[in-house]
């Protein structure tokens, strides 16, 4: 099985995240989502905190609310 911080592209958490919380505008949806590349960037890196790798795997989980 895969780690859940695999199972979802960063678009679409950010997508979904920002539908939670009424986001619509196109500028801030692109900046959550660039936010959420570098973020899995940094999760992916093993030799930083298992806390990134924590926090992209909970975010994931919104795809699956």
């Amino acid at each position: 099985m895969k780690p859940a911080h695999d199972q979802y592209y960063p678009d679409d958490i950010a997508q979904a995240l920002c539908k939670i919380v009424g986001v619509t505008s196109e500028a801030e949806i692109n900046d959550c989502t660039e936010a959420l590349y570098q973020l899995k960037a940094i999760a992916q890196n093993k030799y930083n905190s298992d806390y990134y790798r924590t926090l992209y795997a909970v975010l994931s989980k919104l795809m699956e609310v």
